[in-house]
């Protein structure tokens, strides 16, 4: 077919591909409709779905409102920090002038937000809104509204009188709505906060009522109210209270990891009182109801806590023994993580393949149409083109699951324990007790690395050791970001080794205002997205 033939067709040729391909795509307002139906049960997929939006901030106005609803419930379902409020205060603005449900429902993640950046004054001003919003189905956002609420007052501003007043309102709210709610839970808070405000007889009457509400078959319920009371007592100091409270609780326990966490927190309860023997004893009880359950969260607790009662009394032996089984303990629960990781990624994968496959399948019968369509007309222009399409997203997936598994190779990688090691021993170093683990560092430096002398961090062995680690790291970031300071090369390191900024402060003799500050330089000069962890970031960036 010549060119003077198939210039005439072009025009429609062109309509009818804009067609096609406007009609395989997924518009921003189909995804938000799949993410709102499915966000509770797959909030990792809702989460993906919601990323893959290009350009969420050219959305209609009321879209780009409701995606950022859906992206923060979907933060909060998959545990990620939020750390930006300006966001959630455009949505308020937003539905303020646009009243609907949504308002109340943004009134109350906007108190989740403000609490996870501990502004609380903010956040309970935006949980009482919610809870006073008023609207057609706002019955769950009471209940939940009032439970966070009274949950700052609890453990944040100590306000307890008014803690137990919105508790109360909660289990009100959660009972006359007949919503799924763990009543015993609530009533054993309560409870707490008649303890905290020295109200002792009813707070006993709450933990009585809390007991009382869990059924006999339910034993491990029974057993964890009995160690959550066992912890508010400890840490108010009533000791003989919280031993009877944590001896109920191994009392009525079946399940080893309900043994081994209640034998822990007795060893706790020793701790606090200084009662090194039974500390001893307890938390070796719970290492070995631990390790019949592979409870490492337990056991890691426990093994730290024998070391630093071993460092204190200078025995050097017993503590190089419980650091070994803590630093164990630790690359096991590192290696859980690693796997938990590569099992998202692995779901990530799964969700792009067989979005990748629906897209393609729908493509295919569009593309099926479109031929039969133009079958009379231009068939060589449809086949070559069509040829030509296919072989362009086979690539474009095959490079996309070739980039994924590059990233799940990199978190498969193991990783030595020399930085665990060294850093442990620099936060010893520079606690605020650190004259009496000077001995023990000492010993330490000169059995573990050969040093024989007094244990000081040193900055040029740890970026050696960085070096070493991971792949050049310290010298990809000097030329990766040439307009990086030394000192933020230093932190960006010292993060990468697991350091807090609040111990980079003490290492660099800086304030924590100042590193906060280099931090933020550091964010701007990697251009890292706020919702987006600074490690991370640079890690996918070097790798």
């Amino acid at each position: 077919m010549t060119y003077r033939y198939i210039k005439p067709l072009l025009p429609v040729v062109s309509l009818l591909l804009i067609i096609l391909f406007s009609c395989a795509r997924y518009t921003p307002k189909d995804i938000l409709d799949q993410v709102e139906s499915f966000i509770e049960v797959r909030p990792d997929s809702a989460l993906i779905l919601l990323e893959s939006i290009e350009s969420p901030e050219s959305l209609p106005q009321q879209d780009y409102a409701r995606y950022g609803l859906l992206l923060i419930k979907a933060h909060k379902l998959n545990r990620i920090s939020i750390t930006d409020d300006v966001f959630i205060t455009y949505i308020i603005d937003y539905y303020e002038k646009h009243p609907c449900d949504d308002l109340g429902r943004a009134y109350f993640y906007a108190g989740q937000v403000f609490e996870e950046q501990e502004k609380y004054t903010e956040a309970e001003h935006y949980y009482l809104k919610a809870l006073d919003f008023e609207g057609k189905n706002t019955r769950k956002l009471k209940a939940y509204s009032a439970y966070f609420l009274a949950d700052i007052y609890d453990n944040n501003l100590k306000e307890y009188k008014k803690a137990i007043d919105y508790y109360q309102k909660g289990l009100d709210y959660f009972r006359q709505n007949n919503l799924f709610f763990s009543e015993e839970n609530i009533l054993k808070l309560i409870g707490d906060c008649y303890i905290k405000d020295q109200q002792f007889d009813k707070g006993v009457e709450m933990y009585r009522k809390s007991i009382a509400k869990i059924p006999d078959d339910s034993i491990s319920a029974k057993a964890k109210i009995y160690r959550d009371i066992a912890v508010t007592l400890t840490e108010l100091e009533k000791y003989p209270e919280a031993k009877y409270a944590v001896n109920k609780a191994i009392d009525v326990s079946v399940r080893n990891k309900d043994l081994a966490i209640g034998y822990a927190i007795k060893g706790d309860i020793f701790e606090k009182q200084g009662i090194k023997d039974s500390i001893l004893y307890y938390n070796n009880k719970a290492i070995t109801f631990a390790k019949k359950s592979k409870d490492y969260q337990t056991m890691y607790d426990a093994y730290n806590s024998m070391y630093e009662i071993a460092a204190k009394s200078n025995n050097l032996q017993l503590a190089l023994d419980n650091y070994k089984n803590f630093n164990r303990v630790t690359e096991i629960i590192g290696q859980k993580q690693k796997y938990d990781d590569i099992k998202y990624l692995e779901r990530k994968i799964d969700f792009e393949k067989n979005r990748s496959l629906y897209l393609k399948n729908r493509l295919k019968v569009q593309t099926i149409i479109f031929l039969v369509i133009l079958v009379a007309v231009i068939i060589p222009i449809a086949f070559a083109y069509y040829r030509h399409r296919k072989k362009k997203y086979i690539e474009s997936i095959s490079q996309q699951l070739h980039d994924k598994s590059e990233i799940i190779r990199s978190v498969m990688e193991a990783r030595s324990q020399n930085i665990e090691i060294y850093r442990k021993m620099v936060t010893l170093s520079i606690s605020p007790q650190k004259n009496k683990y000077r001995h023990f560092l000492e010993n330490a430096n000169k059995i573990l690395f050969g040093q024989d002398y007094l244990f000081e961090f040193d900055w040029e062995y740890l970026s050696s050791l960085v070096n070493q680690n991971y792949n050049g790291y310290v010298d990809k970031l000097s030329q990766s970001y040439p307009d990086m300071t030394d000192m933020e090369i230093k932190i960006c390191v010292l993060l990468k080794s697991g350091f807090s900024l609040t111990e980079i402060a003490d290492i660099t003799g800086k304030s924590s205002h100042t590193i906060y500050k280099y931090s933020s330089h550091i964010r701007k000069k990697a251009g890292i997205p706020e919702n987006k962890n600074t490690v991370e970031f640079l890690d996918s960036a070097l790798t």
